[in-house]
């Protein structure tokens, strides 16, 4: 639980941070270096932590695709969208995660979903929506009226 509330916690500092900071710097780059950075700081656990059996080929594969595709081309898209609707808009986004797993795992994996779970994605819905200014106060400053 600790770990998941720093996490949190340094997800809404860096997205501020980057809007501050580093909004000159194109986002393939600030990508790149973000990447490049935890590399660095992950390899060492990394070759610590190794297996006792060396993955194979579709493991590294995998390894790659989930890196390049998830991760790095993800980045990509986080730091333009930082870019261009601001720290609030990016994190938002990610909001919507859980939501998308439970969809995904009803329409592919046969998992069920509960009337919890349904309240829940509402509220994160409408969490979201106050959040970005799309339903509220933020959407009335928008457009000028109140």
């Amino acid at each position: 639980v600790g770990a998941g509330l720093l996490a949190t916690l340094c997800y809404g500092y860096a997205a501020n941070y980057t809007r501050r900071h580093l909004s000159a710097v194109p986002p393939l780059a600030a990508a790149a270096g973000s990447q490049a950075g935890s590399a660095l700081l992950l390899a060492p656990l990394a070759l610590w932590l190794w297996p006792a059996t060396t993955p194979g080929p579709r493991d590294w594969l995998a390894v790659l695709a989930l890196g390049v595709l998830c991760t790095a081309l993800a980045y990509v898209f986080y730091f333009r969208l930082i870019q261009r609707v601001g720290p609030t808009g990016a994190v938002s986004v990610t909001f919507l995660i859980p939501l998308f797993a439970l969809v995904w795992g009803a329409l592919f994996l046969g998992e069920g979903l509960s009337p919890g779970m349904a309240l829940g994605g509402a509220i994160v819905l409408l969490g979201t929506a106050l959040s970005t200014g799309v339903l509220g106060r933020g959407r009335a400053e928008r457009s000028g009226t109140r």
